[in-house]
């Protein structure tokens, strides 16, 4: 080979070496972070702390990045989520704070305005100009309970990785317009739903202001293996240190990181007899009911507005009638609309298993019923017993539940002997229930205890709330309906 072949050959090396770092070069993969904030900012100093947490976190200080923004559209600007990103490079002020906007996410070429009137996106600019002041601003609504075309607006989105690290905030409120105790319950099971599913059914089943914005955030991030870590809650009246009632707001604030937190939970209304109370309601009077359950003095008289979301911390809503009566079907085709998962495990074999009320499971045999529901993670196994002359047959079955990891609840109609009760926790049954009609006062001593197993006694017109969690902790309290 002469001298100038391999200078040639070298060259030629060294431009393929160029072409190839090139390529790695604009194959780089930018880095995405995601975060869930709230746009009720009272108490600004703890706003900023927790800002300050995402900047120091995510070691975003100093850099530019781009930031997207989702917002619930609170005021119905928009007929779907069929969003398209379009370049508008302007100005947004709100109030003293001014930001230059690259891009807004907006339905059918709605005017870019449209968004600074929304403060779900407007109360994020004094922060976002303080900590990351050198960011591309990029805006976003969707229809806050429109599950449709979901897909379509994460591509959307995913049209953001590119140029910078980008990061994701999901501007979310949490509960709204009842009491901190009700508040407290609903952020729960928002928490334990958000890191444990990614079922659209279950963020419909939550009280914040945009489950669509947990779902789309929580969607990507798991394309990502992030996964939601709760950093921080309040709300207004744990802030003014007394119960606001209907003025009360909830917010949390969630980072995301490569750990997964293993948090579970469920909670279980047992009504007996009552509930034929509010099966025979009507709508005006089913939002009467709802205020004085949860003092909601001053909601619209329109049970789709807000009422029927208060009841959105509860998993099952279990109960037993004495007898059936007119109408049954249609309300419980009702109920069922408010996202109950019913259990009526008196009356089940008279009504009709196709007709979807929120019944779950349809395994039984002569007299037993048994009923199965995996609730995002933990598996539940309700039976209902006519425990004459089939013991060994009962055992078995709640044996062969447990082995497979279920929790074993059991709705007994009749009373027992305690020890046959005993013999049902030894063959695995975590939780029994008993209606009975005369009862203590003190519902302490309605409550017995075998093996760390409780046997519950309920009585009529009062409602028993059982909380399971992961570890099996059971957790139980009654209150008057």
């Amino acid at each position: 080979m002469t001298k100038k072949k391999i200078i040639r050959f070298i060259v030629l090396c060294l431009i393929y070496l160029l072409i190839f770092v090139l390529f790695l070069w604009n194959k780089k993969k930018y880095h995405i972070n995601f975060a869930v904030v709230p746009h009720f900012t009272i108490q600004e100093q703890v706003v900023h702390r927790q800002y300050k947490n995402i900047q120091d976190t995510y070691q975003l200080s100093g850099k530019k990045i781009n930031i997207l923004i989702i917002s619930p559209d609170h005021f119905y600007t928009l007929k779907n989520n069929n969003l398209k990103l379009n370049n508008i490079d302007k100005d947004m002020c709100y109030k003293n704070t001014c930001l230059n906007v690259k891009w807004v996410y907006e339905w059918n070429g709605r005017k870019y305005k449209k968004h600074i009137k929304e403060h779900g996106l407007w109360e994020q600019f004094p922060y976002i100009k303080k900590y990351f002041p050198d960011s591309n601003l990029y805006l976003a609504k969707i229809k806050w309970r429109d599950f449709g075309r979901m897909n379509n607006v994460l591509e959307e989105f995913k049209k953001l990785e590119k140029k910078w690290d980008l990061l994701v905030l999901a501007s979310v409120d949490f509960s709204h317009y009842v009491s901190e105790d009700w508040a407290n319950l609903h952020d729960i099971k928002t928490k334990y739903i958000m890191q444990n599913s990614l079922d659209k059914d279950d963020y419909k089943n939550i009280e914040v202001d945009c489950p669509t914005c947990l779902y789309l955030t929580n969607l990507w991030a798991s394309e990502k293996n992030q996964f939601p870590n709760f950093v921080f809650r309040d709300s207004s009246s744990v802030i003014n240190n007394k119960d606001l009632w209907y003025d009360n707001t909830s917010r949390q604030w969630y980072l995301y990181g490569d750990e997964k937190e293993n948090n579970n939970w469920i909670t279980i209304w047992f009504f007996w007899s009552s509930l034929s109370n509010l099966l025979s309601l009507n709508n005006e009077e089913l939002v009467n009911h709802m205020r004085d359950f949860y003092q909601l003095w001053n909601i619209k008289n329109n049970p789709k507005y807000n009422v029927h979301r208060k009841w959105f911390w509860i998993d099952f809503l279990g109960f037993t009638l004495e007898n059936s009566y007119s109408g049954l079907s249609s309300k419980l085709k009702t109920l069922s609309e408010l996202w109950f998962n019913i259990i009526n495990l008196d009356l089940l074999k008279n009504i009709e298993l196709n007709d979807n009320y929120g019944y779950f499971g349809n395994k039984w045999n002569a007299n037993n019923i048994i009923l199965e529901k995996n609730i995002r993670g933990i598996k539940i196994a309700f039976h209902w017993y006519d425990f004459r002359n089939r013991e060994n047959e009962d055992c078995k079955n709640l044996e062969n539940y447990k082995s497979s990891w279920y929790i074993n609840i059991v709705s007994v109609h009749w009373k027992e002997k305690i020890n046959l009760l005993e013999n049902l926790i030894d063959c695995g049954a975590d939780v029994i229930l008993i209606e009975q009609k005369n009862l203590s006062k003190n519902f302490d001593n309605n409550i017995q205890w075998y093996k760390d197993k409780p046997i519950i006694f309920i009585a009529r017109n009062k409602y028993v709330l059982i909380d399971i969690d992961q570890s099996w902790t059971i957790t139980i309290w009654e209150k008057n309906l």
